[in-house]
């Protein structure tokens, strides 16, 4: 099984409450150990990105093509 874990969200709660930072820290630190069936993925822009490619395609049998700033990439 996979557990998703938005980092940056923790990220952001520890830079939002300072107070919270040590417990959040430490969650993070104890998540390997304490979640040691599953594997941890980190929900980063990439991944997002890639899940949604994955749904696009999955929805469409056309070719799909995006626009990026590096030009223009089939997915």
């Amino acid at each position: 099984m996979l557990l998703f874990c938005d980092t940056a969200a923790l990220a952001r709660c520890a830079r939002a409450n300072p107070a919270d930072d040590e417990l959040i820290t430490a969650i993070r630190t104890r998540m390997p150990s304490d979640w040691r069936r599953y594997a941890i993925v980190a929900v980063t822009p990439s991944l997002v990105e890639l899940a949604a490619a994955r749904n696009l395609q999955a929805a469409t049998t056309n070719k799909i093509s995006a626009a990026c700033l590096l030009g223009l990439a089939q997915v």
